[in-house]
């Protein structure tokens, strides 16, 4: 990741309000890298506002950042084409610019907890207060291996799935019932627990990347007015069946495994440190392989998720 990028890019965001506002837009600036953005001819909202925008949840994860300076630059020359009000927020700047996940405590397992002991609890508290106040939530993240494909991540409801199938109906998505991290709660899941349709977006591979850049911007397009949302059906869906931690015998990942690997049951994925191998529980898709220092630091390895056909599938064994 080039910390000079992300520099150049958070100075691109902050001039954004006052640009904006020469166009004529109606602009409230809620923080150094917080702020509405309103057509003042479009005044009719969902609730306060109709979409949170957030990137940079993760510090390292800094396409989002790209993302969102290109669906505003289309703004800023396109200023008639916004027909809903946005609140745009970038997360957790300080690990940015430090070029780390996070600095104290991982901003996106910090949701839904009440504390704020930590930066990134205090950060999470914040969040909550700005996103309770959004008819729609969607979270720019990128993922720390390669993927196949960008894809959706969301706590299931209809009106999540929904919202997903509306801003591209192609991609994967990836849904469950419960929330998958033992290590504290999402945004996403955040959301679900107050009835904010939400979804993540994973780009790809985290860094500074054109095509996903594109094909963000391309995708967040669709926002710039919203039609009514029509139900989603279960196509190119999958459910989570399992995220995998390691406590005090540390797994190691095989080298090579990108999202949307297939996987067979039996199949070995990996090794304990006492060089046994770690076998995949399951026939499906892994998902979120993590190495090296992320792994080291969250105590996550991999996620495992089959494909699914109806509701039916997402019941709870």
């Amino acid at each position: 990741m080039s910390l000079e990028r992300l520099a150049s890019e958070l100075k691109i965001f902050r001039a954004f309000p006052d640009k904006l506002k020469k166009q004529g837009l109606s602009v409230e600036v809620l923080g150094d890298f917080c702020f509405s953005l309103q057509n003042k001819s479009f005044k009719k909202t969902l609730k306060t506002y109709d979409i949170f925008l957030s990137a940079l949840i993760h510090g390292n994860e800094v396409g989002g950042a790209g993302v969102l300076n290109a669906l505003l630059e289309y703004i800023l020359n396109n200023p008639n084409s916004l027909k809903t009000k946005l609140l745009i927020h970038l997360g957790n700047v300080d690990a940015a610019l430090k070029g780390v996940r996070f600095l104290e405590k991982d901003l996106n397992r910090s949701f839904l907890n009440n504390r704020t002991e930590s930066l990134e609890e205090r950060l999470a508290r914040k969040i909550e207060d700005l996103v309770k106040d959004c008819a729609y939530n969607l979270d720019l993240h990128q993922t720390n291996s390669s993927s196949k494909t960008p894809f959706f991540i969301f706590s299931y409801s209809q009106n999540s799935m929904n919202w997903a199938r509306f801003l591209d109906p192609k991609i994967p998505a990836i849904t469950s019932v419960v929330e998958r991290h033992k290590d504290g709660s999402t945004l996403d899941f955040f959301c679900t627990k107050n009835n904010i349709p939400s979804c993540t977006l994973e780009l790809g591979q985290a860094g500074f990347d054109g095509i996903q850049i594109e094909y963000g911007a391309k995708t967040l397009g669709k926002i710039l007015d919203l039609p009514d949302i029509t139900q989603a059906n279960f196509n190119n869906m999958y459910k989570v069946l399992e995220t995998i931690y390691w406590d005090q015998k540390r797994i190691y990942l095989n080298p090579g495994f990108e999202n949307f690997s297939s996987i067979q049951k039996g199949q070995p994925l990996g090794q304990y440190e006492d060089k046994s191998e770690f076998l995949a529980p399951y026939t499906g898709a892994l998902l979120f392989p993590k190495y090296g220092k992320i792994a080291d630091q969250t105590k996550e390895l991999v996620t495992f998720a089959i494909p699914i056909q109806s509701i039916q599938d997402l019941e709870i064994p």
